[in-house]
């Protein structure tokens, strides 16, 4: 334990540096690629914190430490609802239709996470409703993905109010960046 204090990482330009060497190699890549998307972010952060998708990210951080599956589901599901739902009869329905377009562009990969989210909705629904229903750790991940691509989507998309990429969701047209 004493050995993990010692180690740092940090960002000097487009290098990373770990344990004081620069660290040029491939796997460095996805560090300097979070290092640029966060840069990104950086300026608007109160404004996202204080937007549906810092409610949606709030709930996803809830997910990501969650010590049962059944509490990441339904935070899961709480984070999707922040970034997309609104208040109609046909709220699963919506909410898996514009998760679907939000994350995705072929119509047949669309088709099949709308379907794959109304099922992990009911999973939802069983779990906070009594139903016994249990995830598995294959539809948990599953709905992690899902959520994180919502929320990354978002994120870059974070110039729309929610409300107006709602509104574009459901006409079908392509939310621009």
């Amino acid at each position: 334990m004493k050995s993990l204090g010692l180690k740092r990482v940090s960002f000097h330009v487009e290098k990373v540096h770990v344990l004081g060497k620069v660290r040029d190699d491939p796997l460095a890549k996805p560090i300097l690629e979070i290092k640029k998307r966060f840069l990104q972010l950086l300026p608007d952060r109160q404004k996202i914190m204080d937007s549906h998708l810092g409610l949606a990210l709030a709930y996803y951080y809830v997910a990501v430490h969650a010590r049962r599956l059944e509490e990441a589901v339904v935070s899961l599901m709480i984070a999707a609802e922040a970034l997309l739902s609104t208040e109609t009869k046909h709220a699963r329905k919506d909410l898996s239709r514009r998760l679907s377009r939000l994350i995705e562009e072929d119509d047949a990969k669309k088709n099949g996470i709308a379907k794959k989210m109304l099922e992990l909705y009911e999973l939802r629904s069983g779990i906070i409703h009594g139903g016994g229903k249990k995830p598995s750790f294959k539809d948990t991940r599953v709905l992690f993905d899902y959520v994180r691509r919502a929320i990354e989507r978002g994120l870059f998309l974070r110039h729309l109010s929610k409300s107006k990429l709602v509104a574009k969701l459901d006409d079908h047209q392509e939310p621009s960046e």
